[in-house]
């Protein structure tokens, strides 16, 4: 596949399965992240990789950081099984590292820049993925438990995989809608 034809034709996947991308594929999905736009050359990310048992790690830490902003045993054991959604997450941070000409918001971006070329990385390959977010890349108790540093922000968790399904081809949207010509 072209490079062109995998941008237009980029969407997630949330259903995945056995197998997730390892060996060289992996690594190339990791090469891929580590050649994201950086101004400053600081190489502002951090990917912890979460595969077999350390899914299931991740899940306990997502579990415990329910657990003390005091969810429901729900949403305490929604949280446990999230990374189990996939065979494989990368939990993407951004490392801010103080900088006169490189704010943090151009870091973060940088780090979401990663995501994004990892998720190409692996469509390129034959596999599927979607970015995940939500209230706990923001959780402090987290960012401690994963050994971040103060500044430090997940962008992030890129679940990867193999998709349960065959994805629907992505619509077609109105460039009118989003560009405007000055």
């Amino acid at each position: 596949m072209d490079a062109l034809s995998l941008l237009l034709q980029r969407q997630s996947i949330a259903q995945l399965q056995e197998p997730a991308p390892c060996g060289v594929a992996l690594e190339q999905i990791l090469q891929a992240g580590l050649r994201a736009p950086d101004h400053g050359a600081l190489h502002p990310w951090l990917f912890v990789v979460a595969q077999g048992e350390g899914r299931q790690r991740l899940g306990d830490l997502l579990a415990e950081a329910a657990l003390v902003q005091d969810m429901s045993p729900d949403a305490v054991e929604k949280a446990r099984k999230a990374p189990l959604r996939a065979p494989l997450v990368i939990t993407v941070v951004a490392r801010i590292q103080p900088h006169d000409k490189v704010p943090p918001l151009e870091q973060q971006l940088s780090a979401g820049c990663a995501v994004m070329a990892m998720q190409m990385a692996a469509q390129a390959q034959g596999f599927g993925g979607i970015w995940r977010s939500g209230w706990f890349i923001f959780d402090r108790l987290l960012h401690q438990r994963l050994g971040l540093h103060e500044l430090d922000q997940i962008v992030g968790f890129l679940y990867l995989g193999t998709p349960a399904t065959t994805p629907k081809p992505p619509r077609p949207l109105a460039s009118d809608a989003f560009i405007r010509y000055l």
